[in-house]
């Protein structure tokens, strides 16, 4: 009996090791990463993809807002909608001549703002597209608060969309490094950093008394996606092209 019971006990231990080989366990979630390593990653995120299309929803107290943007750095195109319980409230558009932009009500005449800065110190989203820019390209965030910053990495966990109070479904799950940040004359930082590309998954912000002023969080994203043209194309009846032409003459015919 004693010797049935070895072999059982060898033959059991032998299909654990092999089963191990066959399959590594994903160990991926408790590996180390070191501030070094997000910064760096954080800094070549512009460089992960040419063209991007992304949905973070923005909380903060009772305000609720959806952020979607879609951007081709190749063409320097970009149009950004924010959107209240459905409803469009602003409206920004690079068609790479004008950026065009709708802070109002829709149907308001759109304000025509001064081309792309030809910048390759700053990747294009930066310059337009404010705080969402950081979250998808986080270039200046380095170069600026974070460079003076203590940055703590909480460490590398998985993060489950499924969680998330209104699912798009599209994401199961990204494998983030959670990083807290602390600045003088700043509230308390917290970030989820998709380790694979450097995109920012979440985003909170703390007041001083630990209280929660805001969180930003990813609810899609595809990266070098074929965007439709249409998307960047804004209706001419919005605005006059000939004060448009005298005040920013196309690129290329200053």
């Amino acid at each position: 009996m004693k010797t049935y019971q070895y072999i059982a006990n060898t033959i059991g231990i032998l299909l654990i090791l092999t089963m191990g080989v066959m399959f590594p366990p994903n160990n991926k979630a408790q590996e180390a990463i070191s501030v070094d390593e997000v910064l760096d990653l954080l800094s070549n995120t512009h460089n992960q993809y040419e063209s991007i299309h992304a949905i973070y929803q923005m909380e903060s107290g009772e305000l609720s807002l959806q952020h979607e943007v879609w951007l081709d750095s190749t063409y320097g195109i970009m149009r950004h909608e924010v959107t209240n319980d459905g409803e469009l409230e602003q409206l920004t558009v690079s068609d790479s001549n004008y950026v065009f932009l709708n802070p109002g009500p829709m149907g308001d005449p759109m304000t025509v703002m001064a081309p792309p800065v030809d910048n390759e110190q700053i990747p294009f989203p930066n310059q337009l597209l404010g705080g969402i820019g950081t979250l998808i390209s986080p270039y200046q965030f380095v170069e600026g608060r974070l460079s003076e910053a203590q940055i703590t990495v909480d460490g590398v966990e998985l993060f489950n969309f499924e969680q998330l109070e209104n699912p798009l479904d599209l994401i199961e799950s990204l494998e983030v490094a959670k990083v807290t940040v602390r600045l003088a004359g700043f509230p308390p930082l917290e970030l989820w950093i998709d380790v694979q590309t450097g995109v920012i998954v979440k985003e909170t912000v703390y007041d001083t008394d630990g209280t929660i002023l805001s969180q930003m969080t990813l609810q899609f994203l595809e990266l070098n996606p074929e965007l439709d043209s249409s998307l960047f194309r804004v209706d001419a009846s919005q605005y006059n092209p000939e004060q448009l032409d005298e005040a920013f003459p196309p690129v290329g015919q200053e």
